[in-house]
């Protein structure tokens, strides 16, 4: 029966062969014959691939992959910044995002909600008909086309994302000019491993700030939004170390909410500096993603972690208080902890 299957299907192909430019299927045309094999095959077929070398090529938007590298698992990867790149339109909402209003909490990485999955399982998943058919396809020397958008989506569900939000409802539009600009600055940003980021340096000198501050300035009121929201993305995500970071002399009520006084990274030309260090062996990428009235701030490790942090966030005397972020490993054995006390003068109220 198997080798009837073989030699049908052989024939079969051969019909494709002529409309090609080289040997290639879609993933549609797979899926179709697939459903034909899985009709004819009513057991477990076992082939023997180990041996047998697996190839792809990519030309633009697309791979062309050789059936053997289904069978041993041996997909190309994208690197971090193309996958992310690729999956961050098709992302709906996030399930665990820093908790603004709560004084003690633990965080996980965040799972996503897509618009739409792009999941190359519903095509190929190494069922028997996908064995008996991949060893055909090799056996004609075709490769398979899958776009990099199935192959995005496989890499991320691997990924570990850490995310911090704002809600820019009600905020001064020239506030929001300036924000709008330190968040791009950070928005694609590649923080390479061990390497220490400066967001200070990072957004200096931008063009386009809105200047109603007299003077000449690196920087310009609203990017505190911007390096407070890094702050926080950094205390959840135990990947990331603070290691220079200032609170406001004031708090600003109306930004960063009156229940919580402790959580904000200020920033004032080099003297009030905001620096974060990548302390792993992977890079980390930053994106940002609006959804509605809210902004949010993803920074996104390529591994699939299992350490969680535990933040802290108590008042200790009425304008002073402490925030602590302890990291411990899937064993819950402590790895560091990062603790800041922060002095405020007054509360202010302005917009």
């Amino acid at each position: 029966m198997f080798k009837f299957c073989i030699l049908f299907f052989l024939f079969l192909l051969s019909s494709l062969w002529s409309c090609l430019a080289f040997n290639q299927i879609d993933l549609n045309t797979y899926k179709n014959i697939k459903n034909i094999i899985s009709k004819k095959i009513n057991k477990q077929i076992d082939i023997y691939y180990d041996d047998i070398a697996c190839n792809y090529f990519a030309q633009w938007n697309n791979y062309y992959i050789s059936p053997w590298c289904f069978l041993q698992s041996k997909l190309p990867k994208l690197w971090v910044k193309q996958t992310s790149d690729l999956v961050f339109p098709f992302i709906k909402s996030f399930d665990n995002i820093y908790n603004l209003n709560t004084e003690k909490f633990i965080y996980k990485p965040s799972k996503v909600e897509f618009f739409y999955n792009y999941n190359l399982d519903n095509f190929i998943d190494n069922d028997s008909s996908d064995k008996v058919l991949l060893y055909i396809l090799s056996m004609k020397n075709y490769f398979i086309k899958v776009p990099k958008i199935f192959l995005a989506f496989r890499e991320f569900k691997n990924y570990s994302l850490y995310v911090s939000s704002k809600d820019l409802s009600k905020r001064n539009r020239w506030r929001l000019v300036n924000f709008n600009i330190a968040i791009n600055a950070i928005n694609n940003y590649l923080l390479q491993p061990k390497a220490e980021l400066n967001f200070n340096k990072l957004i200096a000198n931008k063009p386009w700030y809105y200047r109603k501050w007299t003077g000449k300035y690196f920087f310009y009121g609203g990017v505190c939004w911007a390096s407070t929201m890094l702050f926080r993305n950094a205390l959840i995500n135990p990947y990331l170390y603070v290691t220079k970071r200032y609170n406001h002399s004031q708090r600003y009520v109306n930004f960063y909410s009156s229940y919580i006084y402790w959580d904000d990274a200020s920033m004032y030309e080099y003297k009030k500096i905001f620096k974060i260090k990548n302390t792993s062996d992977y890079p980390i990428y930053f994106k940002k993603k609006d959804i509605w009235k809210d902004i949010y701030l993803v920074s996104i490790v390529p591994t699939k972690s299992l350490k969680i942090a535990y933040i802290s966030k108590e008042q200790i005397w009425p304008l002073t208080a402490r925030v602590s972020a302890t990291v411990f490993d899937k064993n819950a054995n402590i790895l560091y902890k990062q603790s800041w006390v922060s002095n405020y003068k007054r509360k202010n109220y302005e917009n």
